[in-house]
């Protein structure tokens, strides 16, 4: 009997050890320095402004805005994300699935042919 109450009497101890360790963790707040939000933000910003100057450049063009135009701008909004993803401080693993599903779709997008040149083709 001794040797059982030993045994929960260690136990009783490493649960309150385990208790103390989790509230420990708990009331731990992140603090993040404010030059994570202004990298962040200035990649965003970046993005936003070669998707402004690209869509100029478009529009004063022979093709204006065309498909190719919507899949390059999507790209460079992907690349804006991945790149904010990274200088917003996210995990490895936080980041996995998200650069996952851009790359997926800047991969849809960069092989998928125009429907001008499809139709074109065809005809000849």
């Amino acid at each position: 009997m001794t040797e059982e109450t030993k045994t929960l009497e260690q136990l009783k101890a490493e649960l309150e050890v385990q208790q103390s360790l989790l509230t420990e963790a708990a009331s731990y707040s992140y603090q993040v320095d404010p030059f994570v939000y202004y990298g962040a933000f200035s990649v965003l910003a970046f993005c936003f402004l070669t998707m402004v100057l690209y869509a100029f450049v478009s529009l004063k063009s022979k093709e204006g805005l065309s498909d190719r135009f919507f899949r390059l701008s999507a790209v460079i909004f992907i690349g804006g994300l991945a790149v904010y993803l990274t200088v917003a401080g996210y995990s490895k693993e936080q980041m996995g699935g998200a650069l996952g599903l851009l790359g997926t779709i800047a991969g849809y997008l960069l092989g998928r042919e125009d429907l001008k040149s499809k139709k074109s083709d065809s005809n000849e």
